[in-house]
């Protein structure tokens, strides 16, 4: 899936209600190198990534959603 820059909003917000639902690591990082700045990506790539069994990434990406979480107040 490409996503479009244009797309930002309707995306997030289709992946807060279950609309859109990403199926590879491929598609979490084209979003996440579109919107680096969003916490909650990174945390749902860690929910991703922890389902693989890739436990060490999906720490990497818990921690930097924890980061964005707490930069944001």
């Amino acid at each position: 899936m490409e996503f479009q820059v244009e797309d930002k909003r309707g995306i997030l917000e289709k992946l807060a209600d279950g609309s859109l639902v990403l199926t590879s690591e491929k598609e979490y990082q084209d979003l996440i190198s579109l919107l680096p700045d969003r916490g909650e990506l990174f945390r749902a790539y860690g929910d991703f990534l922890s389902k693989q069994e890739k436990k060490n990434d999906a720490f990497q990406n818990y921690t930097n959603a924890a980061q964005f979480f707490l930069d944001e107040g």
